[in-house]
């Protein structure tokens, strides 16, 4: 009866350990992300070409820019998911620029200028390079590959 005891009260205290480990699991801090990310919406509320650029990998022409967000803006962006970085997962981009990505998922909200409120929810995802070689590469953590799915309110 007392080794049943010792077996059940090892089992609960290595349970106990294994939840303890994993709840305790370090959190990534994601805020080098969502800086990107929020200056990324500020500069289309502000349709501010300069900043839009300092986001984007290969970002679109100023006319190009200025018709895109001509009417909208997003705000409240949060990330929703991200992948793990595999620094050995090395990919080339056209100019044979090399670079190493994470795949993120992400919410926001779409602001109607005109109207100055929230028209519509949005998802989307988008990769996130940071290039190893090229002209960009000490420019950090940059937006590419952006998919967006519109949801009306």
């Amino acid at each position: 009866m007392v080794a049943m005891n010792h077996k059940k009260l090892a089992a609960v205290l290595s349970l106990l350990l294994c939840v303890c480990l994993c709840s305790c699991k370090k959190k990534e801090d994601l805020s080098l992300y969502d800086s990107v990310l929020r200056k990324w919406c500020r500069s289309q509320k502000e349709l501010n070409y300069t900043r839009y650029r300092e986001c984007e990998a290969y970002p679109k022409a100023y006319p190009v820019f200025r018709e895109m967000y001509r009417d909208y803006y997003f705000e409240d962006i949060m990330i929703v998911n991200i992948d793990e970085l595999d620094k050995e997962n090395v990919m080339k981009d056209p100019e044979g620029n090399e670079f190493v990505f994470r795949n993120t998922d992400f919410e926001c909200s779409e602001f109607s200028r005109k109207a100055g409120r929230p028209t519509q929810v949005v998802r989307g995802n988008l990769r996130f390079i940071r290039f190893k070689t090229g002209p960009r590469k000490d420019d950090g953590w940059l937006m590419s590959n952006r998919t967006m799915v519109r949801i009306k309110r």
